[in-house]
């Protein structure tokens, strides 16, 4: 598991495709976000069957709240045991675990060690993509949050990845 405290250092990310560095800035959440979020989606049409058990949408929320595997989220040993119980449907067993840590990463450092605690300690803009959207800006504007765009989903949402970037159309970054 990478040691970085902002973010996945290069050597723990690993090689691209095409066998180059990630550049500083690579959207690895995002990457790892659309590699697992589109094997749940087939997840909530239907269930795996891993031999024992049929592993479903439930179960993999279960996992992100950290109810189905004891201890995913406490200690060093905690991503690994993450990552295995992630991979026991066949709808996971080809990611790259490195996508699993990243998201792993994100849950463990929430303080209730949850993916709803994850989002809910998130700024504004994090917690607008992905609960009760009129709810969220509704409290932003009581208190004159108004969110930023250095939030990784910010960046994300807004296209504003890496610091030199050129000028669009409009002439703004």
């Amino acid at each position: 598991m990478c040691l970085s405290k902002n973010g996945v250092c290069v050597e723990c990310y690993g090689l691209l495709p095409d066998g180059s560095h990630p550049p500083i800035g690579f959207p690895a959440g995002l990457i790892a976000a659309q590699s697992i979020g589109e094997r749940g989606t087939q997840l909530s049409m239907q269930s795996f069957h891993t031999g024992e058990k049929v592993f479903s949408i439930q179960n993999v929320l279960a996992i992100l709240d950290g109810k189905e595997s004891e201890g995913c989220f406490k200690g060093e040993k905690g991503a690994k045991t993450f990552i295995e119980a992630m991979k026991v449907s066949d709808a996971y067993k080809k990611l790259k675990n490195r996508h699993f840590e990243i998201l792993w990463r994100v849950i463990s450092q929430s303080p209730a060690k949850s993916l709803k605690s994850a989002i809910q300690s998130s700024g504004l803009i994090t917690r607008i993509a992905f609960e009760n959207q009129a709810k969220q800006i509704l409290l932003g504007a009581a208190i004159a949050d108004s969110g930023s765009l250095d939030e990784p989903v910010s960046r994300v949402l807004f296209n504003r990845f890496g610091k030199n970037r050129a000028p669009t159309k409009g002439g703004q970054p």
